[in-house]
Order: C-alpha cells, then structure tokens, then sequence
C-alpha cells in the first residue's frame, strides 16, 4: 500500500497543484463576475459557462502532460526547467485572474496573458524534438491562450 503511494505521488501532487489552482482560479472570477458583466465584450466572446468546461480541459491536459514529462524524461537534463515552466505558468494563469477579476486591471491582465503564451510557446518548443506527445498536449492551452489574449486585447479598447 505505502510503496503504491509513493509509486503515485507525481500523480497524487500534480492533482492537487492542479485542484489548488483552480480553486483559487474560481474564487477570483466569482468574485469579479459583477464588475465584468458591466464591462463591453467583444461580439466574439464566448458565453461564461464555456470558460469552466475549457480551463477543466486545459489543466487535465497540462497535468497528464506534467506527469508523463516526471514518467518518462526525469532523467535527461532539461526536465526540471521544463517543471519550472510549467510552475511559471500555473502563476501565470492564476496571476491573470487576479489581475483580471479582483484588481480589475484589463492592461495588466493583458501583459500576463502575454508572458503566459510566450511560456507556453517555448514550452512547446523544448519538448518538440524529444518529446513531441508532450507537446502536442500543450497545443489546445496554446490555441486558448491566444484567443484569451485576443479577447483581453478587444476588452482593452472597448472598455
């Protein structure tokens, strides 16, 4: 029993890391919802509920991406920056919340947004030659950050 535990604890600590940010992710915009509904939105901009379900997607694919990268590459010797990437942008992800929703600041969630796709982008790129299934689970978080940035971008100048 206790070996078969310590065998999982990557799966065990990317769980909760993963439960803990999306946690504080959702206090922060329950507690901005008021102050964003009185903002102008891009015609584009997705109704709230498609949010939730696509960050749920993101962080499962970013946590079986973690998990495979501790699995199977924990031993070449980029792994643990590749760790610290993906650590830089969970701050990241749950920084632009708090920007967002409890600072309400549209321009500084903008900058994170920024920095957080040219993580994500480079994140990519590492893993790319060595490991291209990592990579590609990191694709959609890529594409959605890009739309997000876009949309913060258009909230910039309508509001």
């Amino acid at each position: 029993m206790v070996s078969r535990l310590i065998k999982n604890m990557d799966i065990i600590v990317v769980s909760l890391c993963v439960t803990l940010l999306s946690g504080f992710g959702k206090i922060f915009t329950q507690q901005g919802l008021s102050w964003y509904h009185t903002l102008n939105t891009p015609t584009i901009m997705p109704p709230d509920y498609v949010f939730g379900i696509v960050w749920t997607i993101l962080y499962t694919l970013s946590a079986c991406a973690v998990i495979i990268l501790i699995r199977s590459y924990k031993h070449t010797m980029y792994w643990r920056w590749i760790i610290a990437l993906f650590g830089i942008n969970a701050f990241l992800s749950l920084a632009w919340s708090y920007l967002f929703f409890i600072h309400r600041s549209i321009d500084g969630a903008l900058i994170d947004c920024i920095v957080m796709e040219f993580n994500l982008i480079t994140v990519c790129m590492l893993l790319w030659s060595d490991a291209r299934r990592i990579a590609l689970l990191l694709l959609p978080n890529v594409l959605w950050v890009a739309f997000a940035l876009y949309l913060n971008y258009q909230m910039l100048l309508l509001n």
